[in-house]
């Protein structure tokens, strides 16, 4: 069922482009999805106001993702986070907070997200001690973690 519903996503958003609908119409149609607290669309909406600049409200879609469990969400909040990335990509808009990415990669890798495991570690490895420490207790404190961005 989960597989058909994000075939149908998938398969209206390529129809929304391809019939010259805007990002505008897709974001609506996943906003209704995931007002109705369905998590992917909550991830996919989150995802894409992240990357169009409204970082505000898509962190608060990847947020309601995240806390229910869904890990591409947890990761992507790790990636907000991420220092290394956020200095690659020039996004120096974003946070840069190695402490909280670990800690979003450690629920992520918790809730079987091999790659986030991956760069849990490799996280784990630019962090002192106190810092690792720090992480790891906001990770044996979930759900109480931060998730936002302050503009």
């Amino acid at each position: 069922m989960k597989n058909n519903f994000l075939f149908s996503l998938f398969s209206l958003l390529f129809f929304l482009s391809a019939c010259g609908g805007t990002v505008s119409q897709a974001d609506y149609g996943l906003e209704m999805e995931a007002k109705s607290g369905a998590v992917a669309p909550q991830y996919l909406l989150g995802k894409s106001l992240v990357e169009s600049g409204k970082r505000q409200e898509g962190m608060m879609w990847l947020c309601k993702a995240a806390f229910a469990g869904y890990s591409p969400a947890q990761s992507e909040i790790g990636n907000v986070y991420r220092s290394d990335k956020n200095k690659a990509l020039k996004k120096s808009e974003f946070p840069n907070d190695d402490v909280l990415a670990y800690a979003w990669y450690s629920i992520a890798a918790a809730n079987k997200n091999a790659n986030a495991a991956g760069i849990q570690y490799e996280i784990a490895s630019r962090l002192s001690f106190d810092e690792l420490k720090k992480a790891k207790k906001m990770v044996a404190d979930y759900p109480i973690l931060p998730c936002e961005i302050k503009e």
